[in-house]
Order: structure tokens, then sequence, then C-alpha cells
């Protein structure tokens, strides 16, 4: 929801009644501009109150709840001038209105009684009052209905993202954590929705697996045989997800290294050395992943290769060669029967040549077969003519598969051409796999040796810890990169031996299988990978998404400040996430990036996420308490301007705009309202909290 305004009563230091501490706010930038004390931090406390019923505890840095905190929320200055025995209260209005229109007033109050001079009996608790602007009324809305109303002012999952002090930006995001990105994207998009569909056809495939194997036991002719393939088949199965873990962990820590890895060439002060390296190493790196990607497409057709280019039929030779002699013998029986009462005998079978050709004979006067010339009269091209007129014999066979023969016969002419080629086929592509194989490992030892170059660049750099840790990472990863082999030639064989184990179950089975379990079980089968693939493209085509626009306000937000600023990337890693980092123009990670920039890489990504799918930007408020504490004035204009055109509504607290002379700048931004506050005492004394209250002042730009 968009918020029209908010009120306080003797909340906090906001002492006095709604009137005199009242905010209007509208679309754009809303500014409130505060010094330090001046109260800034209380109006955010003030929102997150009425929705929430907590407090920010400054002592404790967290949020406690009202029962706790109780009449320590009343303001000094009401407190002080209550009188023993009368009863105050402390109170935040907040109106808001929502997409369809529909008006909101938010009211929270909370009651105290003064029984001493610093004595008090409190309400256990605030009172909540809901009320919907309807036929020109403010009418109350039911306690039960609270809770959704107010979920709509701010839904809790993005409220970390929307509603945040300057301090908790830090926390916000993660960027050395390899999930974060995964439980942004989680969080704010529907993605969550495929793992529904991945458990639902895991567990069909799991269950239709199983009834697939109870129905083939039921079947099979050797019932001890069948017990010891299943259990095989249930340890190689067990294996094969322990495997496929462990290698998860071993490309997780691969991929730490390298990380790790990176960072330390980032570190090298030799400029020109540094920079050949990287080009050279990542010139390899990129070869690696071509030829790696090269490899996988081969992998996979080579597969499709076994029907594609006919790879199925190598063996079936001696079969055609068998059926063709045997179509020659049935060819030669069933003609003869066909001539048997006809008046002109043709050797020939019916529909051979097809009557297309035997016209084109007949009018070039000419014998296609032969070669030699019919003309009109002779005994050549009345033979012609007579292949025309043939119809079949009526009554001869009961069932004549003769065109169903020749069909076969054909597809055996055309099917033995391919198969005379397969052996050099299949020999050229499993070439192609080998060169491509070689050449990954000339790449990858050229890599080494490289690496190896750069300790040699690190010594003279005199760092010993850059190069004590350089090479124990790259031991690291070389370690758990010969685990990962050992791995995969164990889920080699353990896939291998599962393989084998369904196919010795198949063969004891007797009789027909079940065609309801057996599609049952493909099917699932199929949904299942169709599930899995389908969550990890729509989360990459997500992934890519926030990394183009989060770069967009990047870009916007730092456009002012000429330093090296670098861009934001999303790496990603083996086991399937990303990390986002910060990267120069060769993508390597920029070595200690100030903290200016790290706080607004994250604001980057957070408002890349609020942006880019479901568009809560446009209908929710931005509220920030002095978000750009640590940023410097260039970076500061590119947030503000940033936020400003970026969402439908913000409000923010700030002391960035204090002095007269930089309210101008407030011009380059779509501004919403603007307020100062400063802390008021109208005895005089500051020290008095007594007599605190906040002072707001509209400021015209």
């Amino acid at each position: 929801m968009i918020i029209n305004s908010i009120s306080m009563k003797n909340f906090q230091c906001y002492a006095g009644e709604h009137e005199s501490n009242y905010l209007e706010f509208s679309n754009g930038l809303n500014l409130i501009i505060g010094d330090n004390g001046g109260g800034k931090s209380k109006l955010y406390d003030a929102f997150y109150w009425v929705i929430h019923n907590k407090i920010f505890q400054s002592d404790q840095r967290d949020w406690v709840s009202t029962k706790i905190y109780k009449e320590n929320l009343i303001s000094d200055k009401a407190k002080s001038e209550c009188q023993i025995g009368e009863t105050i209260t402390s109170e935040v209005t907040m109106i808001v209105t929502s997409r369809d229109e529909k008006k909101y007033k938010l009211e929270r109050i909370y009651e105290a009684k003064k029984i001493g001079e610093r004595e008090w009996s409190s309400k256990a608790d605030s009172a909540m009052l809901v009320s919907v602007y309807s036929h020109a009324k403010w009418n109350i809305v039911p306690e039960p209905k609270h809770e959704k109303i107010l979920n709509r002012v701010i839904p809790g999952h993005i409220e970390p993202y929307m509603w945040f002090q300057g301090e908790q930006v830090d926390s916000l995001m993660d960027l050395t954590d390899s999930t974060a990105l995964e439980q942004v994207v989680n969080l704010l998009s529907d993605i969550k929705d495929y793992d529904d569909l991945i458990a639902i056809t895991t567990t069909g495939a799991s269950r239709t697996a199983s009834d697939l194997i109870r129905h083939k036991n039921k079947l099979s002719n050797d019932e001890k045989k069948s017990n010891e393939l299943n259990a095989t088949l249930e340890a190689s199965l067990k294996s094969i997800y322990k495997y496929e873990k462990d290698i998860e962990v071993c490309d997780y820590n691969i991929e730490t290294a390298k990380v790790k890895v990176e960072e330390l060439i980032s570190k090298v002060e030799d400029a020109e050395a540094k920079a050949d390296y990287k080009s050279r190493r990542k010139a390899l790196v990129d070869l690696c992943k071509n030829l790696e990607k090269s490899l996988l497409e081969k992998h996979g057709s080579f597969s499709k290769n076994i029907f594609k280019k006919h790879w199925i039929l190598k063996n079936v030779d001696p079969f055609f060669k068998k059926f063709e002699a045997k179509y020659k013998k049935y060819s030669k029986e069933h003609n003869r029967k066909e001539n048997e009462n006809s008046r002109v005998v043709i050797k020939l079978p019916l529909n051979v040549p097809q009557p297309i050709h035997v016209e084109r004979m007949i009018e070039e006067e000419s014998c296609f077969v032969c070669g030699s010339a019919a003309p009109k009269g002779s005994l050549a091209h009345e033979h012609i003519l007579s292949l025309i007129e043939r119809k079949p014999p009526k009554d001869i066979f009961t069932n004549d598969l003769s065109s169903d023969f020749e069909g076969y016969y054909n597809n055996n002419l055309r099917y033995g051409i391919s198969i005379q080629d397969i052996d050099s086929s299949i020999s050229e592509e499993l070439s192609v796999i080998q060169d491509l194989k070689n050449k990954r490992v000339v790449a990858e030892r050229q890599i080494r040796e490289i690496d190896n170059q750069f300790d040699i660049l690190l010594e003279e750099d005199k760092s010993e810890d850059i190069l004590g840790e350089f090479k124990q990472q790259n031991r690291s990863r070389e370690r758990f990169e010969q685990n990962k082999a050992r791995l995969l030639e164990k889920l080699r064989v353990t896939t291998q031996q599962r393989d084998d184990a369904k196919t010795g179950i198949d063969k004891l089975v007797t009789g027909e299988i079940d065609k309801v379990t057996l599609i049952s079980e493909k099917i699932f089968s199929q949904l299942k990978s169709i599930a899995k693939s389908t969550k990890q493209q729509v989360f990459e085509s997500i992934i890519l998404e926030l990394e183009e626009k989060s770069n967009e306000i990047f870009r916007d937000m730092t456009h002012k400040n000429t330093s090296i600023k670098g861009k934001i990337k999303f790496k990603k890693i083996t086991n399937g996430s990303y990390i986002p980092e910060i990267v120069d123009g060769d993508d390597y990670i920029i070595n200690s990036p100030n903290d200016s920039n790290i706080i607004l890489v994250k604001l980057s990504l957070i408002m890349a996420i609020l942006t880019a799918r479901a568009k809560w930007s446009d209908n929710y408020a931005l509220i920030s308490d002095a978000p750009t504490s640590k940023m410097a004035d260039n970076y500061t204009f590119g947030f503000y301007k940033t936020v400003s055109e970026r969402f439908t509504q913000s409000i923010v607290t700030t002391y960035d705009f204090l002095e007269a002379e930089r309210k101008a700048v407030l011009s380059n931004f779509n501004m919403g309202k603007v307020y100062q506050i400063e802390s008021h005492y109208p005895s005089g004394n500051s020290d008095n909290r007594a007599d605190l209250c906040v002072k707001i002042t509209e400021v015209t730009i």
C-alpha cells in the first residue's frame, strides 16, 4: 500500500497531540531531514510500531514488544506533565491507500496511568484499531481481519528489503554466501512452486519405479536371482545418491578455492605482469569452458546418433541379407500365382514399375530399365502398354501381404547404404571426442604452468602471506579435483552396476509386463527430470535478469563518481548456485572495494529484486532510516535520484540536506514532500528530556 500520512501523539520524543506531529506524504521521494538526535529514528520506529507492535531498543540493538517496553514508549514530556491519578496514551495513526483505491486508517494506542511520581500502572499491551473509509466515513474493521490488512501494507517477505535502517544494509545480503542469491530469489519470486512440482514428481517416480520392480519380481522365473539383483539395485541407488552429494561438496570446495585464487591475484602489485597473467589465464579458462561445452554436446549427440545416423542397425546386415533372400523367393512365387490365369505373363510384381513411370516410358517410346527404344507398334511398346493395364487378380490370395513385404524390402535397400558407413561414422565421432579431450588436457596443463609462473610473480611481490595462501588454495583445489575424479569413477562403476542389475531383472521376466505400470514409471521419471530442469532454467533466467537490472541501477547510482567502481557479476559455481561479485573489466574480482561500493552493490541488488519482476516498487512504499550514512556525496546523489525514479513512493530519513545550499540538489529528483525535523526545548534546557518535543517544518523546494 501507499502511505498517505502518519501522525503521533506522545510517542517517544514526539510529545503533544496528533496535529503537531503530523506528516503527509505523496508519490515520489519523501524526505525527512534532521540532525543526529533530532527524532529521525523514532519516526522510523513509529511506522514499525503500528504494523508490528515493537520498538527498537537502542542499547540492546533489537526490537522488543510493547509488553516489555511498556510506558517507556510514552513521551517523557507527557509523563512529566501528567498528574498522579491521570491516564495518558501514546498513539500512532497511519493512513494508507491500497492498489484498489481503498483507504485504511491504522491506529495503535498504548495507555498508562500515573500512580506515583515515577510509578505507572500500564496496560499489558497496546490496542489496535483498523478502519476503512467508506460512504464518506470511517468504519471499524473487525479484529479478525486486522492481520490480513496489516500484511497488505507491507508483505512480510519483502519488508526487510523495503523497510530498513542504514545500519541494516550490510546484513540484508552476504556477498560471500553462495546461497544468498538463491535465498533471495526463492523469497521474492514464485520459483519455490517448482519445488512442490519436483517433490510430487520425485515421489511419483519413486513409487512407480518400486511398483515396476515388484511387478517384474512377480513375473520372474528365478525368485532367488531376482532378490539378489534387487538387493544390488537398491545398494547401487544408495551409493549413487551418496556419490552425487559428495561430488557436489567437491564442486563447492573447488569453486571456493578458485574464488580465493582470483582474490589473491587481485592483490599482486605488479600491474603489468598481473595483466599479462590474467589475460593468458582467462583465455585458457574460456577455452576449457568451450571445450567442456563441446564435449557435453558431443556426448549428448552421440546417444542421439544411435537413431539419427542409424547406428542402432550396426549388426543387422546379416538379417537384412537373410530377409532379402526370402523376399526374392516370396516375390517369385507371388508373381507366378498372379500370372497363372493371365493372358500375358509378366514377371514384374504389380505396380512395378509404378504407373507414373510406365506412362512416361509409353510417351517417350523407350524402356527406362534397359534403355532400349520401344516405338509405337513394336512388341516392346505393346509389352509396356500391358504393364499399365494390369489389374490385381481376384480371389487368388486369402491374405496378400506383398505390399507390406515390398515396403520392408525398400527400407532394407535404403538402410543398407547407411549400414556400410556406420563403423567409420562411429569412429569419426569418437575421434572428435578424443581430440576435444586432448585439447582440454593441454589447456588445463597450460593453466597449471601459468599458475606456477605466478608463484614467481608472488615471490617477487615479497608477500609471503599471499604466496603461501595462493599455494595452499591451489593445492586445495587440486586435492578436491582429484577427489572428484575418484568419485566420478566410482559413480560410473556404480551406475553400470545399477544398469546391469536392471537388465538382469528384465531378463528374468516371463510373460508380458503390465503396460500401465511400465508407462507410469517412464512418465514420472521424465516428469521428474523436466521439473528439475525447468526450475533451473527459470532460476537462471531470473538471475540473468537481476544481473542486468542491478548493473543498470548500480551505474545510475555511481555515474557521478569518477573512480573505478567495477560492475556486478553473478558468477555461477559448479553446484548450480551463484555468488555476486564486484569485478573489473576482465571479470576479475576487485580487491577490497570501499564500503560505499559494497553498500551500493547490495542496494542495487535489492532494488533490482524489488523492481524487476513483481513490481513491488510500484505498489509499496520504501521506508528507510539514514541509508546513506556511509556513502560519499556523489554516491548519495545517485542513490536518491535512483530511488526517486524507480519507486512509486519512498520515505527516507536523512541528515544529508541540512545545509540550505545543498537543498537545491533536491530539484534533480522526483520529489514528494520534504520535512525538516529538529529537537525543541520550550524552556531552553537541552539537557531536560522532560521538556523535549519535535518541531516539524515542511520545506518548499
